[in-house]
């Protein structure tokens, strides 16, 4: 018999460990029941289908489920989160109450790779509701959290993500209509950036190199017969259609269906094979499809190109490094120091 042992990914928690355990736990429940949330338990063992049915077939959280079958060679899976247990009670359960405010702290499981901050077996909280439209909602929610945190002892610092609140910061800061998008993509990548790229935002008249390494998956549109390729810059994924000769009805029904195929996605964009252009299906910016545009053009290999593309009137100038790192160079005469210091406070 081999030696006996814990799973890898899964741990056993002596009686101290599981006292502060127990104390997180009651401690976030009690928070919970005072904002009127109900408890929730739902089952650990799901239908495999009903755990894949928002993912396509090649996705990788397909690949971290654990996979079982009963006696009856019914095929079901271990819930990898909180939130498909949720949407099947809610499926269930039709005459249920709304607005219905829940919570719940369970076992998951996920067979994927075992490092620091990842295991296979570990306990999610979440806490939800159903049925409440409104931002009303989402502050009780970030006051909860902070209660619960507050609580325990922790600080912490709440980043709410809005872009309609940034946009109107943005235009507080006299930057014009069309540079907007950009300099969201710059706020967006803020933290990644190195100390010399923060440097250069200092003074955006000399623009700004954001870099970044491709990872590319082909595709194909069957009914339409139309080849695309899903590349994701370190970012939101974006598809790539090759090929700019679509009518714009046409190309709205592409990026439609690629979209709906695609749950992943973000964006689509069009690049042209008698041209260095991009157009994206809404005729928008965006710096992430500008880079796998790049990369595209230059068949993943070291060079420099420049491009047009849709919501930018001037050339855009990017490349790819040695390291296989695509970059595009944002030009904007703003100086933005001091829209990135206000968004930490959002």
């Amino acid at each position: 018999m081999e030696k006996i042992k814990n799973v890898k990914g899964s741990y056993d928690y002596g009686s101290r460990d599981q006292i502060i355990r127990n104390f997180i736990s009651d401690t976030l429940k009690s928070v919970f029941n005072q904002y009127g949330y109900k408890p929730l338990s739902t089952s650990i063992l799901c239908y495999y289908e009903l755990l894949a049915l928002k993912y396509k077939e090649d996705n990788e959280i397909l690949n971290e489920i654990y996979k079982v079958t009963d006696q009856a060679k019914r095929n079901l899976g271990l819930r990898y989160d909180l939130t498909v247990p949720f949407a099947k009670y809610i499926a269930i359960n039709k005459n249920i109450n709304l607005p219905y405010k829940r919570y719940e702290i369970g076992k998951v499981f996920r067979d994927g790779p075992v490092k620091k901050g990842r295991i296979r077996e570990f306990i999610q909280c979440d806490v939800d509701s159903v049925g409440i439209e409104g931002q009303l909602v989402e502050a009780e929610l970030i006051s909860l959290f902070v209660e619960g945190f507050k609580r325990l002892g922790i600080d912490i610092i709440i980043k709410y993500n809005n872009r309609k609140i940034m946009v109107g910061i943005i235009e507080i800061c006299e930057v014009t209509k069309e540079k907007i998008n950009q300099v969201i993509t710059i706020i967006d990548k803020f933290e990644k950036l190195t100390k010399e790229d923060k440097v250069i935002i200092k003074n955006m008249k000399i623009g700004l190199q954001l870099k970044v390494g491709i990872e590319e998956i082909p595709q194909k549109l069957k009914d339409l017969d139309i080849n695309y390729k899903i590349l994701n810059p370190g970012g939101n994924k974006t598809a790539i259609v090759i090929g700019n000769q679509y009518n714009e009805k046409l190309k709205k029904e592409i990026n439609d269906k690629i979209l709906k195929e695609n749950l992943d996605v973000e964006q689509v964009g069009f690049i042209d094979t008698k041209e260095n252009k991009l157009e994206m299906a809404g005729g928008e910016f965006c710096a992430n499809a500008a880079r796998c545009a790049v990369w595209e053009y230059l068949g993943g290999k070291p060079g420099k190109i420049e491009l047009n593309i849709s919501g930018y009137k001037e050339k855009i100038k990017g490349g790819i490094t040695k390291q296989k790192d695509v970059y595009v160079n944002i030009q904007i005469n703003k100086n933005t120091t001091e829209i990135i210091t206000k968004k930490r406070y959002i």
